[in-house]
């Protein structure tokens, strides 16, 4: 047998936990903090046990691979810089007012922690990057920055400490910065909808950052420090100043598309990344120039984009809570980024069934966690909901040999299975979670040869969903009902509300819905669309498999629903 290559929660120090007094407005964080999967080391810093840091893990992979499919490069950037640096580029002293840099005098000179990293990526570009030949270019790296903060509060959310994804763009021009303002803006929406996260680009002041536009990317959320505006049928947000505008209706409707400002509601969000197209303000400051087609030099044209990982791990965690009688009792992970796909757990009769089961998934390189250590039935369930696991196998009295109890935590949908079922049915989530990379990456490709054989003025888009029985068998004559954003909140609450469209798979077990530009994207580049397979309406006796995605005009996106063992 293989070396164990998963997880064994005698390992982890975990102590059985009785949860008091949850913080109201972040009842998942402080779950963390009871039961010391994050130890705060004071304010606004943090050590992360396993679990939390394997999450975070994984929202960086996704994140990462969505950006080099998408041609920008990783870097690194000192966090120790010196204070000539910042001198350079005028920032210095504003920073120092602010209070927000945290600085070491040494003998050797002044050195501060990173709060940001546009002079250090200025000078990294000064001499490397020399020609008008060799742009545009982007870096971007993640790593920690530090930040002196006033409040620390929302725990992950605002800290001291944070882990931060920061790209920079570097163009000839300001027709090339808005170009690549809009290809990172997209995706922006790519990497979010991957996570498992709804975003919103809402207009924004740039602040000390200087340049000409910019958008906090905010998720709209319960937790959220933030009120903006949402329009439900656009996906719009907006600041709520907005309104004060003279010309607030007219400002809209050409801008946005929006044409009735009493449909805009105003909604808690919080802020998980901001996206600055700077102009020349830095490369003018700190005299970093390149040379034109005309031999003449001249200031780069830059962009700025941030993403708060440790801030999208926080709200992770709080948008994915348990609730029990309206409490809260722990988190369900997304596939997309949990780390363990199952936690077993058993009586001591059935301990030794619950090892060889163990050993079955670990030879089968499939993550999951066993819970090996002394403890009833009901309190392991509870150590495997505040760990956030989804899925839960259950060997206890009321189960027969070989057949195991599976819990969905995230709604306690329970079914009784065989062993090998289980096996299959876990190895399947981790396929489907391969091949949705292998999708995205399959999409751009299809896409970068439309472009190359001349078709880039494409005027539709189209989605292609795939539809998959419990055995992962392509099934044909299945009707696939489309929704747009509007009818699949009325679809929420009647399973019986007729769909925007509906065709069935063909022969080879796909419904392929075309969607013309003129039509559906007329008012904005992106819709979001959800996709539905169902049996049975009304409401009892109908089981329901879905699947979201954000389309874009002029793009392929490829969709699979699969037929499991547990409906959406």
């Amino acid at each position: 047998m293989k070396g164990e290559l998963f997880m064994r929660v005698s390992k982890m120090g975990m102590k059985n936990v009785k949860l008091s007094n949850l913080d109201e407005m972040y009842p998942v964080q402080d779950i963390l903090l009871q039961t010391n999967q994050v130890k705060q080391y004071g304010s606004g810093v943090y050590a992360y046990d396993n679990v939390p840091l394997k999450v975070q893990d994984n929202i960086e992979e996704i994140i990462k691979r969505n950006f080099n499919k998408a041609d920008f490069i990783e870097v690194q950037m000192p966090l120790l810089q010196q204070d000539e640096l910042w001198k350079r580029s005028g920032r210095y002293d504003k920073y120092i007012e602010e209070g927000v840099m945290m600085l070491s005098e040494t003998d050797k000179g002044i050195y501060c922690l990173a709060p940001t990293a546009e002079e250090a990526i200025t000078t990294f570009v000064e001499n490397r990057i020399t020609s008008h030949k060799q742009l545009p270019v982007g870096f971007y790296q993640i790593g920690p920055k530090f930040r002196n903060e006033i409040r620390n509060r929302g725990y992950l959310l605002r800290g001291r400490e944070f882990l931060m994804f920061d790209l920079y763009t570097f163009d000839k021009d300001e027709i090339g910065m808005m170009e690549s303002y809009k290809k990172i803006r997209e995706t922006y929406f790519k990497a979010f909808n991957e996570i498992g996260l709804d975003i919103v680009a809402v207009a924004a002041d740039n602040g000390s950052m200087g340049g000409k536009n910019s958008e906090e990317i905010m998720a709209i959320s319960t937790i959220g420090e933030d009120t903006i505006l949402f329009d439900e049928e656009t996906k719009q947000g907006l600041n709520v100043e907005v309104l004060e505008k003279d010309n607030a209706e007219e400002y809209l409707k050409e801008n946005y598309g929006i044409n009735d400002v009493k449909k805009l509601k105003e909604k808690k969000a919080c802020e998980l990344g901001h996206i600055f197209a700077l102009g020349t303000k830095y490369t003018e400051s700190m005299n970093i120039n390149f040379i034109d087609n005309e031999n003449n030099s001249k200031p780069f044209y830059m962009g700025c984009y941030g993403i708060g990982v440790s801030r999208v791990l926080g709200l992770i965690y709080e948008n994915n809570a348990i609730k029990e009688n309206d409490k809260v009792v722990g988190v369900s992970l997304p596939l997309s980024v949990t780390p363990y796909y199952l936690y077993i757990i058993s009586n001591d009769k059935k301990k030794e069934s619950a090892e060889e089961l163990y050993s079955k998934f670990n030879d089968k390189d499939i993550e999951v966690i066993i819970d090996d250590v002394k403890g009833s039935i009901g309190e392991k369930i509870r150590n495997a909901k505040v760990l956030g696991i989804p899925y839960i196998a259950i060997m206890g009295n009321n189960t027969e040999d070989g057949y195991v109890e599976i819990e969905r935590t995230r709604d306690g949908a329970k079914k009784t299975v065989k062993v090998d079922e289980l096996l299959d049915l876990v190895e399947k989530m981790k396929k489907e979670k391969i091949m949705r990379k292998i999708v995205i990456l399959l999409s751009a490709m299809l896409f970068m040869v439309a472009c190359e054989k001349g078709n880039e003025e494409v005027k539709e888009a189209k989605v292609v969903v795939s539809v998959y029985d419990e055995n992962g068998k392509m099934i044909t004559g299945v009707p696939v009902k489309m929704y747009n954003e509007k009818d699949y909140k009325i679809f929420e609450k009647d399973n019986l509300t007729s769909p925007t469209a509906i065709i069935q798979t063909n022969k080879s077990g796909i419904a392929t819905f075309t969607l013309p530009q003129e039509e559906w994207f007329a008012a904005q580049s992106q819709r979001f669309l959800t996709f539905v397979v169902q049996e049975g309406g009304g409401p009892d006796n109908y089981q329901i498999w879905s699947a979201g995605k954000t389309v874009e005009a002029g793009k392929v996106v490829k969709i699979e629903i699969r037929l499991t063992q547990f409906p959406n």
